[in-house]
């Protein structure tokens, strides 16, 4: 899918307002991505719930000896939307078997073994039970759907950073960027990253470099983003030249959703502007169009490929 600033193009260009309302250009690029978002939390949640195993992913969590609650990976869809939570019982990759889903209450249980056998999901924790006794690397196996990066558009291009040891001090942005479609990132910086608490490190794919960096300040004379003390990371100093900023802690230029839910994106964009704008018929033709065009995708996640999955057996050649 193309990066937001070319989608929000796009909508400036196709979209106009009836009479004496303006025209998109008084609609701000914070606006324009706001939609966007608004677009991408729809059409994913009705995916996802049509369609709940398309978007899982798993993570690998270590046990503390005596340890009952562990914090759940930041990009669990909805902060719990858990499939399955897996413990492993052996030294082979695939030796795990399934907890079962319990209850406060089952905690309370006294156990004379030390294998988990049960787990308690919270909004953003699990508890297992009974306890284990020992340490014990990548011992659950988390089963869950997987959200998707909030969207914006690039706030600066990377021209250096500043690191003492593993703790990342600065970065700093480009005041006069070289390539002219990074031109509108200097007044895109100094609109937002005054008022972030975090911004993410991506590629010119919208590809996390580094995510949930928490700032301190901006400086727009000096291009300077101040890091708040005590951030650390494993992103050497030299890799951040010629990365983008953007502001949130799980965020990207570019949508993960596949190339045909961009349609879905534009048309729940015009049709924010064109409420927005009082246009009622083009407001119903726009809505319309954009329930046709979700059908489509949910048709479209339903039969996502043409591999055979169940091949029947003549019973003829079976008994041959």
């Amino acid at each position: 899918m193309r990066r937001n600033e070319l989608l929000i193009k796009v909508l400036r260009e196709s979209v106009e307002f009836p009479h004496n309302d303006g025209d998109t250009d008084s609609v701000s690029d914070l606006e324009f991505v706001q939609y966007l978002n608004d677009g991408q939390d729809q059409i994913y949640g009705e995916i996802v719930d049509a369609h709940s195993n398309f978007y899982l992913t798993t993570a690998l969590i270590d046990l503390v000896a005596n340890q009952q609650q562990y914090t759940l990976p930041t990009d669990v869809y909805m902060g719990s939307k858990i499939k399955k939570v897996e413990y492993k019982y052996g030294s082979g990759a695939q030796e795990y078997y399934i907890l079962r889903p319990g209850t406060e209450f089952d905690l309370r249980t006294h156990f004379t073994t030390t294998v988990p056998y049960l787990y308690v999901r919270g909004k953003d924790y699990l508890k297992i039970s009974p306890l284990p006794d020992s340490n014990q690397t990548s011992a659950l196996r988390v089963t869950y759907t997987k959200k998707p990066r909030r969207l914006d558009i690039r706030r600066g291009i990377i021209s250096s950073a500043s690191k003492t040891g593993s703790t990342l001090n600065s970065l700093t942005i480009s005041l006069t960027p070289s390539l002219n479609k990074d031109s509108g990132t200097v007044s895109a910086a100094r609109d937002l990253l005054n008022v972030s608490d975090y911004i993410c490190v991506v590629n010119s794919d919208g590809t996390s470099v580094l995510d949930a960096v928490p700032i301190d300040s901006y400086d727009s004379s000096t291009g300077i983003i101040t890091v708040k003390s005590g951030f650390t990371t494993t992103v050497a100093q030299g890799t951040f030249a010629g990365n983008y900023i953007v502001t949130g802690k799980y965020s990207t230029t570019h949508s993960e959703l596949p190339d045909n839910c961009e349609r879905y994106l534009l048309l729940y964009t015009t049709l924010k502007l064109l409420r927005r704008g009082g246009n009622q018929f083009e407001t119903q033709e726009a809505r319309n169009e954009l329930g046709l065009v979700t059908q489509n995708i949910l048709d479209s996640f339903a039969n996502p490929d043409d591999d055979v999955y169940r091949l029947k057996i003549d019973e003829l050649w079976e008994n041959a």
